[in-house]
């Protein structure tokens, strides 16, 4: 933006509040295109103690200027307007951002990371830079994808950088390395040997699913690190992700959003809040409204390929239900795993079941019955009117 004042012009310039400006800056009468605009590339100039900005409409480029007159600074208006504290709008702009100072290139192709969804906008982080911003456009998108755009115009509105643009396919990808996370931490936590479980009561009632993991033996079983952000160390009843839940569960799924927002902003590992937005998608599911069944299943990728970074390629530990802190992690592979299954999609729910089974060889999530139905190719449906265990 260029903007050039004469010095009496500046000096009235400066007695202008920033919010007055702003609002000032977007809201000049364009009489060519009939309708308020944003001025750019004005310039200040002073006429009978009155301020005149002369510049160009934004939108069809045309001359177009703003008056303040005497009154706009007088004290008492201008103390009148610094006390109103609810005047915010989405396209109030403060001052425009060359690329530069972002390091954002404009009209070329930026990888941004979606942190939280909003109902008409994504707050996200560049991958290549970690700055924060918010993309202004409503998408498909889920917390922890990396979805592609080419920016037109990136602003600043008090403290936040906001983008806009066009994005560059339908959906983003998932791709937990790139996010550059470090991988939660695995705590050792003994020798799981299965010859102290219960299989049946001969070798003859032992499902096929179970008898691979008996006869390979004895394994190291581990506690996955459980990232909670905003957890109160002093009060242990201390919960977000509760605190969340019970929103929801009172009709308040504003707040319960909220919390989750502020979670994933934190710390995109906190796997909970991923398996709890899976879960509130799969429960608002209907058949006819199969994207909230996909956007289910990425919730719960997003949370599964996360926690992988944890077991490399040759993982052979044991991830025991039992242990509380592997919850969020087994919960995100069980609804990855449903997902796939309600989708239809037999030969990918086979193996996240039977990955699941193998690290969690208890099956208190009884993913022995849901590999028997599935390579029965019974559907999720079918199933789901014989026998149902609801798991919240």
């Amino acid at each position: 933006m260029k903007e050039c004042f004469t010095k009496d012009a500046l000096k009235l310039w400066q007695r202008i509040p920033e919010k007055m400006k702003c609002m000032a800056l977007n809201s000049v009468w364009c009489p060519y295109c009939e309708e308020k605009g944003i001025i750019i590339d004005f310039r200040g100039i002073e006429e009978e103690e009155n301020l005149v900005l002369i510049g160009s409409c934004r939108k069809c480029k045309r001359k177009v200027s703003r008056l303040f007159d005497q009154h706009d600074f007088q004290e008492k208006q201008v103390n009148a307007f610094k006390e109103e504290q609810d005047i915010s709008s989405p396209l109030v702009i403060e001052r425009f951002i060359t690329e530069e100072n972002l390091e954002i290139p404009l009209h070329k192709p930026v990888e941004l990371v979606a942190l939280s969804l909003k109902k008409t906008a994504i707050k996200c982080k560049v991958l290549s830079t970690g700055q924060m911003v918010t993309w202004r456009k409503i998408m498909d998108e889920v917390e922890g994808e990396i979805f592609t755009v080419i920016p037109s115009k990136i602003w600043k509105h008090r403290k936040t950088f906001y983008m806009t643009g066009k994005p560059q396919g339908i959906h983003g990808r998932i791709d937990a390395a790139a996010l550059q996370l470090t991988p939660l931490n695995l705590e050792k936590a003994g020798e799981w040997d299965p010859k102290e479980d219960y299989w049946g009561i001969d070798e003859n009632s032992v499902s096929p699913y179970f008898q691979n993991i008996i006869d390979y033996g004895s394994r190291t079983s581990y506690e996955m690190e459980q990232v909670l952000p905003f957890q109160d160390p002093d009060d242990f009843d201390s919960d977000p992700i509760v605190e969340a839940v019970e929103a929801r569960r009172c009709g308040d799924q504003e707040k319960a959003a909220k919390i989750i927002e502020k979670i994933l902003v934190e710390d995109l590992r906190c796997l909970d809040a991923h398996a709890h937005l899976g879960i509130w998608d799969l429960n608002r599911f209907e058949e006819h409204h199969p994207s909230l069944l996909d956007r289910a299943k990425r919730h719960y990728e997003v949370g599964v390929r996360i926690g992988e970074l944890s077991l490399g390629d040759n993982f052979k530990g044991v991830l025991p239900w039992e242990r509380v802190d592997n919850r969020p992690f087994l919960r995100c592979l069980q609804g990855y795993g449903l997902s796939l299954w309600r989708l239809g999609d037999f030969e990918n729910a086979h193996k996240v079941f039977r990955k699941l089974l193998w690290l969690n060889p208890s099956d208190a999530l009884t993913s022995g019955d849901f590999l028997t139905q599935i390579d029965s190719r019974v559907t999720w449906y079918q199933y789901k009117q014989l026998s149902w265990p609801v798991y919240r």
